[in-house]
């Protein structure tokens, strides 16, 4: 795991932890991160970092990420963002979901407001207001 990704999974390590969901500990694979915190049938995950490789994107206010276990797989997705991950375990499908907004905000700031139409217009707009790149 890069250090980017260790960076952000740091982050939601804490965010659990401030909303209760029990112990924080350091972990060492996803195995013992999913025997530690339990997901309801839907939970809602408010996630503000996000690392693709050694890139990572913060965003101003918290992205929420539906998590959820459907079959054997997890799914991590946002409607208004039309991001959709899914993973074998909830770690796997943060990180998808992470690797796709990663990709998005690079896509869409390199993009000029003339080159964008329909649904992109609002998403570019939501990428360059409310995102931006940080060093881990």
């Amino acid at each position: 795991m890069s250090a980017a990704i260790d960076y952000v999974f740091e982050d939601i390590r804490e965010g659990l932890k401030k909303e209760g969901w029990g112990p924080v500990r350091q972990m060492s694979s996803a195995r013992l991160y999913e025997e530690e915190y339990t997901v309801p049938h839907i939970q809602k995950l408010p996630l503000r970092l996000f690392a693709s490789d050694d890139k990572v994107v913060s965003s101003e206010k918290p992205v929420e990420v539906a998590i959820f276990m459907e079959g054997n797989k997890y799914y991590a997705e946002n409607d208004a963002l039309k991001i959709y991950a899914v993973g074998d375990s909830i770690q796997s499908a943060i990180q998808e979901f992470s690797h796709h907004i990663v990709y998005f905000f690079q896509y869409y700031n390199e993009k000029d407001d003339s080159e964008v139409v329909g649904r992109a217009i609002t998403l570019k707009k939501i990428y360059d207001d409310y995102f931006s790149a940080v060093q881990p």
